[in-house]
């Protein structure tokens, strides 16, 4: 068999059919599949009850959230700690435990997505703030594309609001 010319133009011509729907097959995944995955923190806007904003934990706080295929949501942030003087975690001063209590917040539990809505609801299990375990709080999705997540905790356990902003981690 000779291969020609016309050969290459239908074998692009297929290509290009098959990346198209390709395309359209994930511009289709429902907001679940969309979640799923590692997310880096960009930022994180928290307002108090009055409205102040505030930075929770310094001007640089590092942090993922991971939504997994099986339900499982885990979250972590952590900000600037000081080093122990100790050298033993289970050794701290007063100032120490203050910083890491203040420097964390992790939490894991399970998720569950309102497609309707644009919402995703998490089940805390266990925290590093243990009045928010056992709660089942809302989250608003203001912005989901392929590599950012942007979502609102219309109301914390403390009364107030957070803004967050996620990139997918590579």
């Amino acid at each position: 068999m000779r291969w020609n010319g016309s050969f290459a133009i239908v074998a692009t011509t297929l290509m290009a059919f098959a990346m198209a729907a390709g395309s359209a097959f994930a511009q289709k995944q429902n907001l679940k599949e969309q979640l799923l995955g590692t997310w880096q923190l960009v930022s994180w806007v928290a307002k108090s009850k009055d409205g102040a904003k505030t930075d929770p934990m310094g001007s640089e706080p590092k942090g993922v959230i991971i939504f997994d295929s099986g339900g499982g949501f885990y979250f972590i942030m952590i900000g600037d700690i000081p080093k122990l003087a100790s050298n033993i975690r289970q050794k701290t001063t007063a100032e120490e435990n203050r910083a890491i209590a203040l420097g964390t917040f992790a939490y894991f539990g399970t998720y569950t997505v309102n497609e309707a809505d644009k919402s995703f609801n998490v089940r805390v299990e266990r925290s590093s703030y243990g009045n928010q375990v056992g709660t089942n709080n809302k989250r608003m999705i203001t912005s989901l594309t392929p590599t950012e997540l942007k979502f609102t905790t219309p109301v914390t356990t403390s009364g107030g609001s957070n803004d967050w902003s996620f990139r997918r981690a590579p």
